[in-house]
C-alpha cells in the first residue's frame, strides 16, 4: 500500500500544503511519513490478516481438531504481536529486542499451555493439533532462547550454561514425556553445538597443527555420548516415559480425575444408606432375635 506524503521540498525547506512555508527537514520530514506509512500498514495487517488467521484457527481447532491448527494458532498470535508493536513503534528500533524476548516467552508459555492439555486426560482432546502445536512451540522457544542469551555475539561460559538449563535440557524431557521425535532431535543439536563450541574452546591458543585432532577427538566423544545416551533412552524408554507422564499428570491443572474401576456407586449409595439409618438395623436385628 503506497501512501503519499503532501509537501514539495527545497533543498532544506518543506513547503507544506495549507501550513504555508515552514523550516523542516527533509530528512525529518521522510521519518515521519515512514512512521505513518508503517504504523497504517500494521493496523491493516492485524485487522485483515492477524486477528482473522487467529481466530478462523481456534475456531477450526475448537470445532473440528484440524491438525495443523495447532501451528497456525500460535502463527496467528504471533502476527498480531508483531503488527501491535509495529504500530506502537513503527520505526522498529527495539524490533529485534522484542522478537527475541517474544518467542522465548511466548514459546515457553506456549509450551506449558499444551503440555498441560496434552496430560489432561481429557477425552475430548485430540493429541494432533497438540503435536503439531508443541513442535513449532519447542522451534521458536529454541530459536527465541538462543538470540536472547546472545550465545552467537558473546560467546561466554555462563550463557551457554544457561541455554543448556533453559532451553536444551527441558525440550529434552518433554520430548521423552511426550514422545516426540522433534524435540529430541533439538535437544541433540543443542548438545552438538555444545560439542562444537567444546571443542573451539580447546583450540584457543593452542598450535594449529593440533586443531584438526582436537575437533576430531571432541565431536568423536560427543557424538559417542550422544549415541550412548540414545541407546540408554531406548532401553529404558517405557520406564522413563510412564515416570515422566505420571509426573506430568499429576502436575496438570486441566486434568480430569480419573475414577477407581471398581468403584461401584450403587453399592457405595447402599452402605452410605445403611451407615446414616443406625435404628433401623437396631430394630431389624430385634425382629431377628424375635424370629
Amino acid at each position: 500500500m503506497d501512501e503519499i506524503c503532501h509537501s514539495t521540498y527545497h533543498g532544506e525547506e518543506a513547503v507544506l500544503y495549507g501550513d504555508g512555508t515552514s523550516r523542516i527537514s527533509s530528512s525529518e520530514n521522510g521519518q515521519e511519513c515512514r512512521m505513518i506509512v508503517e504504523r497504517k500498514r500494521s493496523i491493516l495487517a492485524l485487522f485483515t490478516s492477524a486477528l482473522p488467521m487467529t481466530v478462523v484457527s481456534i475456531l477450526l481447532w475448537a470445532k473440528r481438531n484440524v491438525s495443523t491448527m495447532g501451528l497456525t494458532t500460535y502463527i496467528g498470535i504471533s502476527a498480531v504481536a508483531i503488527s501491535i508493536y509495529i504500530s506502537v513503534d513503527p520505526l522498529g528500533d527495539r524490533f529485534q529486542d522484542f522478537l527475541e524476548w517474544w518467542f522465548s516467552i511466548s514459546g515457553a508459555l506456549w509450551l506449558a499451555i499444551l503440555t498441560d492439555i496434552f496430560f489432561s486426560n481429557r477425552p475430548s482432546v485430540d493429541l494432533a493439533p497438540l503435536v503439531w502445536g508443541l513442535n513449532l512451540g519447542a522451534l521458536a522457544f529454541m530459536t527465541g532462547m538462543i538470540a536472547l542469551t546472545g550465545v552467537l555475539q558473546e560467546d561466554t561460559l555462563w550463557r551457554w550454561l544457561l541455554l543448556n538449563v533453559l532451553s536444551f535440557a527441558p525440550l529434552g524431557v518433554l520430548g521423552t514425556a511426550t514422545n516426540q521425535i522433534f524435540l529430541l532431535l533439538l535437544c541433540a543439536l543443542g548438545f552438538l553445538a555444545d560439542s562444537f563450541r567444546l571443542a573451539s574452546w580447546f583450540v584457543e591458543g593452542a598450535s594449529p597443527n593440533v586443531e584438526v585432532p582436537i575437533y576430531f577427538l571432541v565431536l568423536a566423544f560427543a557424538g559417542l555420548s550422544i549415541s550412548g545416551f540414545g541407546w540408554f533412552l531406548n532401553r529404558r524408554q517405557a520406564m522413563i516415559h510412564a515416570s515422566l507422564s505420571r509426573w506430568f499428570e499429576q502436575h496438570s491443572l486441566s486434568r480430569v480425575r480419573r475414577v477407581d474401576p471398581e468403584y461401584d456407586p450403587l453399592q457405595a449409595d447402599a452402605s452410605s444408606s445403611r451407615s446414616s439409618h443406625p435404628s433401623s438395623q437396631g430394630e431389624g436385628s430385634f425382629d431377628d432375635v424375635g424370629a
